[in-house]
């Protein structure tokens, strides 16, 4: 794969797998990588490759090689924060090798009881680029619904477009200023600002309690002194655009179309958004949005609502067909709902 295909993170924690002959040779196994990346992404793992990984760790050594991966990624990711589905993954694993009568190194049996004791409201993601040299970790709240809000979880449409962005999509990052409406937990922003390709990025949101998720999420992932990254509040009843820092080159947005009652506000903002800065710029920035259809009729609705205040909704493309291999993101519950991605333009 060439370079222009392969996700890199210049920015983010070390994790220096890649650099251990021993754990690269491993790595190189398809299967042995898609398991640490989905396993450490918490996304679904299919029974398929668990059976693989079982078979895998029936060597001593090479279930050594796993459960060192298991235990500490590298010195910088040790308070890892576990989450149900790794005491799933792990009892599932150790339960298949005990019915081989296989021998269990301590390295399992030290993740599992870890999965175990750490029962915290806040978890992590984690992400590798393409080499297991560096990852972003995403800490999300393990409800899906808290504190009257959604964006506190990480969700599909941001998982699938980084990972389009970071391999086919980088004509619209490549030095470009970015400003994310509603961005959650950060996952995208981040990404794309550990990528090194994006100029600037600014996430916005209108939730107090999810502007500090993404500050400490921003914290855990740059230095203090990187002014690549920006986070402003921003909702879209009453937005001002002269808060915004920096004028975008490129407005992305993903998982904002879930209630009916948001869908006018959030076009209404990207259409003062659309015409207030293609005064900045020549061409105008361009409006990108991923979302995951849970409802057609609501998708329907937002489609109808662009063009009665005369933003044109193109669909671009189905991200699930695009992304066939996943490799730095994974969606949260497998591959059973389609993303779309929509450019938005003015009709006028």
């Amino acid at each position: 794969m060439d370079d222009e295909h392969l996700v890199i993170f210049r920015r983010g924690h070390p994790c220096e797998l890649s650099v251990l002959p021993a754990v690269s040779e491993q790595l190189v196994k398809k299967e042995i990588a898609q398991f640490v990346r989905e396993y450490f992404a918490c996304a679904t793992i299919s029974y398929e490759l668990l059976d693989k990984i079982v078979s895998f760790c029936m060597n001593s050594s090479q279930q050594e090689f796993l459960g060192n991966i298991l235990c500490t990624i590298s010195p910088c990711v040790k308070k890892y924060h576990f989450r149900k589905s790794h005491r799933h993954t792990l009892k599932y694993i150790i339960e298949q090798l005990e019915m081989r009568h296989a021998e269990i190194g301590w390295q399992l049996y030290s993740c599992l009881t870890n999965s175990m004791i750490h029962n915290t409201v806040y978890v992590d993601r984690i992400y590798f680029d393409e080499s297991f040299s560096k990852c972003i970790i995403v800490q999300e709240n393990r409800y899906q619904l808290s504190q009257g809000t959604t964006g506190l979880s990480c969700w599909q449409a941001s998982c699938d477009l980084a990972n389009y962005l970071l391999k086919h999509g980088r004509d619209y990052i490549n030095g470009s200023n970015i400003l994310e409406l509603g961005a959650g937990c950060g996952l995208l922003g981040i990404a794309l600002a550990a990528s090194g390709f994006a100029k600037s990025v600014t996430l916005s949101d209108g939730n107090v309690d999810v502007l500090n998720v993404i500050h400490d999420n921003i914290r855990s992932n740059f230095s203090k002194n990187c002014d690549v990254i920006d986070v402003i509040f921003l909702e879209w009843e009453t937005i001002d655009v002269g808060n915004i820092p920096v004028v975008p080159d490129v407005i992305f947005a993903t998982d904002v179309v879930y209630d009916i009652l948001t869908i006018k506000p959030l076009v209404s903002a990207i259409k003062k958004l659309l015409i207030e800065f293609a005064k900045e710029i020549k061409a105008g920035p361009r409006c990108l949005l991923a979302n995951t259809v849970r409802n057609q009729e609501t998708m329907d609705k937002f489609i109808a609502c662009t063009g009665r205040i005369q933003v044109d909704s193109n669909h671009v493309m189905q991200l699930y067909s695009v992304l066939a291999n996943y490799t730095v993101v994974q969606p949260r519950f497998g591959f059973g709902k389609y993303c779309f991605l929509f450019t938005l333009d003015l009709l006028f």
